[in-house]
């Protein structure tokens, strides 16, 4: 389940405010389906009790009414049930604490390894991941979910990342107005600075930009984060000495994933390597290559690969022509030598 593409385009219409105002205005927690509470009222024992809120919101107290407290603070709470007691008692003094709170749940867009709606708790143990490979890094949390646990959550970033460019929103309750914060992790990580790490609450949307262009360096410092899994598959076919499904880095290029397939084959075509990659949308994309022994790391002929990525280097048109005719000719070969064909073709 995706957040619909209005609520994104309507947020980016929306305040973008500083974290610390951010916090400040939209900050408070209220209450949902799954929340445990101990309610005390004093001096009353038979009247307290602990409570868990139902799906519908409501919560069923000792000698009054069912109670609806979905999306209420926790101070909203208390008066309500206090209202309600007077109904029995002259001046009812009311406690009300949060034993265990629910997971939120949260929506992580843009470019992360598997986008989509995840639910948080107050324990986590996150594996960075790719949508083929899980990482044997595991990230344990505690305490109240954030920023960098929902990103963690979503298995890390991708190598197209903008860590300056990650969009926090979230709607308030009472005015309905979508409000933005954009946070800049970059600066934290490049600096050894304090990092912009807000409390996430129920239904906010995290976005994560996606960079205009590559960075090695940039490239270099988030795959060996702890935002980003180290390894990904991609699947080298054809005419290499090793064909497969590769485990590399994820910060690995074209030619490297070849390389590690054991490099060409005698008979391979280096002027047309493919590309074929399943696009987010369910598009295929394809694109070729030529090999050049004279190019560089960061030279855009050789591009960085996607986990999933399939890597298809075909034979040569001599080897094609030579297995078509061999193919063709082998039925009449006690007539017709086929050397005699192929001398005459490579004329």
């Amino acid at each position: 389940l995706l957040i619909p593409n209005d609520f994104v385009k309507s947020s980016s219409k929306s305040n973008i405010l500083t974290l610390n105002d951010f916090t400040n205005v939209v900050g408070n927690y209220y209450l949902g389906p799954g929340d445990k509470l101990n309610i005390k009222v004093y001096n009353f024992e038979d009247l307290s009790t602990n409570v868990e809120i139902l799906p519908d919101g409501t919560i069923n107290l000792p000698r009054i009414k069912t109670l609806n407290i979905k999306g209420l603070s926790l101070e909203e709470s208390k008066l309500l049930i206090q209202n309600e007691y007077k109904n029995l008692i002259k001046n009812p003094i009311i406690y009300l604490n949060i034993v265990e709170t629910r997971p939120i749940k949260i929506n992580i867009l843009g470019e992360v390894q598997i986008s989509g709606l995840y639910s948080l708790s107050k324990t986590e143990s996150n594996s960075l991941r790719t949508k083929s490979e899980s990482s044997n890094y595991s990230v344990t949390s505690k305490g109240w979910p954030t920023l960098i646990d929902s990103i963690q959550k979503a298995g890390g970033f991708t190598i197209y990342s903008d860590l300056r460019d990650i969009k926090l929103s979230r709607k308030n309750r009472l005015s309905g107005e979508i409000t933005t914060t954009k946070i800049n992790l970059w600066n934290s990580i490049s600096n050894n600075d304090f990092f912009e790490n807000p409390y996430l609450y129920d239904g906010d949307v995290i976005v994560v930009g996606k960079i205009n262009s590559l960075d090695e360096s940039e490239i270099y410092t988030i795959a060996n984060s702890a935002f980003s899994p180290s390894t990904m598959n991609v699947n080298v076919t054809g005419y290499v000495v090793n064909p497969g499904v590769k485990k590399v880095r994820t910060n690995t290029r074209l030619m490297q994933a070849i390389y590690s397939a054991g490099g060409f084959e005698r008979n391979a075509n280096k002027s047309k390597i493919k590309i074929v990659r399943m696009q987010s949308n369910g598009s295929i994309y394809t694109k070729n290559y030529k090999f050049d022994e004279e190019m560089s790391n960061d030279d855009l002929r050789n591009p960085y690969l996607r986990d999933g990525d399939v890597i298809i280097i075909d034979n040569n048109k001599l080897d094609k022509t030579r297995k078509f005719l061999s193919d063709s000719l082998s039925p009449v070969e006690p007539i017709v030598r086929a050397k005699v064909i192929y001398d005459l073709f490579e004329d």
